[in-house]
């Protein structure tokens, strides 16, 4: 079965609100090697000359490690409490050529033609917006979330009223692939896409964080949501601690 897409963005994540966790080791747990470096990646298409825009830049921990392959960066995210971080970071980091900004991808805040490269890195991505804003021959580079990602975990925690709570339950094998590809290939002239996989071990207490830090599941609460995190933690623990499966997908895409 086919979803169409009405709007060319990924599927919607609400934003969680940040705490100091949100950067902490414990939800990364020890990680088995990824299918790629996505800083590595991105540094491919940069050049000190250029500007970049960073959408859903969150705390810019992962952006700043940019900062020296380009002219400019601007960052752009949605939680004021999150670019307040991020400007601590920058600061502490001595960087200057990173400058934040409040907003959304649905409507970046800047003119036509604006960028040389638009990253998005497991961020709400907006397509149109993305290549409004990026210049002749520029590059988006964007890591989205594939549809089984922690889908064994998601499944324990069940349905509501509005259907399983899991935030990619409803899509089928490769279907979340597919709404990519269709939403980039309608605007950019040159789209590359690859699906990487590997897997995470969690403590117990370092899941429940991830799960209070990323919308995986709906309305989570570590309360009441005790009884199935117990049963999670029964059928899954291992000596590493608790598998987390990972599944991202990496898109590149080029305007012409």
């Amino acid at each position: 079965m086919r979803i169409a897409s009405s709007a060319l963005t990924s599927p919607k994540v609400v934003p969680m609100p940040y705490d100091e966790n949100y950067e902490a080791a414990l939800i990364r747990g020890e990680e088995e090697p990824r299918t790629w470096d996505l800083i590595a990646e991105i540094a491919m298409y940069t050049n000190p000359t250029h500007s970049l825009l960073d959408v859903g830049c969150g705390t810019a921990f992962k952006t700043l490690r940019l900062a020296g392959n380009v002219g400019t960066i601007a960052g752009l995210d949605p939680n004021p409490r999150m670019l307040a971080r991020a400007r601590e970071n920058i600061d502490r980091a001595n960087i200057s050529n990173m400058r934040l900004f409040e907003g959304k991808s649905e409507r970046i805040p800047f003119p036509d033609s604006s960028f040389h490269l638009v990253t998005c890195m497991v961020a709400h991505q907006h397509v149109p917006e993305f290549h409004r804003v990026l210049k002749p021959g520029g590059w988006v580079i964007s890591e989205q979330f594939g549809e089984d990602d922690k889908r064994t975990i998601a499944n324990y925690f069940g349905s509501d009223e509005t259907g399983p709570r899991g935030i990619f339950a409803r899509y089928g094998k490769g279907e979340l692939v597919e709404e990519h590809r269709n939403a980039y290939e309608g605007l950019f002239s040159d789209v590359s896409i690859r699906v990487g996989r590997w897997n995470s071990y969690l403590s117990y207490e370092g899941l429940i964080c991830l799960l209070e830090q990323v919308p995986l599941v709906r309305n989570f609460d570590r309360t009441r949501d005790e009884p199935c995190l117990k049963r999670l933690k029964l059928e899954l623990m291992t000596t590493r601690g608790i598998p987390v499966f990972h599944e991202r997908v990496l898109i590149a895409a080029k305007k012409a």
